[in-house]
């Protein structure tokens, strides 16, 4: 599985996110967000697979709150 290599990673892929809702869906007037956190231990625990470099629950929530949030707040 391909994913971010580090949290720093993820915080620029987070930017990514950032962007594209801010030019694709914020425009639409929607006005709400509904984020899915996806854990690495639940993803192995189904598939097998494990998902390098992708932050768990705690890392993804705070990703959210440090760069996305403050962006449509």
């Amino acid at each position: 599985m391909r994913g971010p290599k580090s949290f720093e990673a993820a915080g620029e892929l987070s930017e990514e996110v950032r962007a594209r809702i801010e030019s694709d869906i914020a425009p639409t007037g929607v006005n709400h967000m509904i984020c899915a956190i996806t854990d690495p231990g639940l993803v192995k625990s189904f598939t097998g697979r494990e998902l390098a470099g992708v932050p768990g629950v705690d890392g993804q929530l705070r990703l959210i709150h440090e760069h996305l949030k403050p962006a449509f707040t």
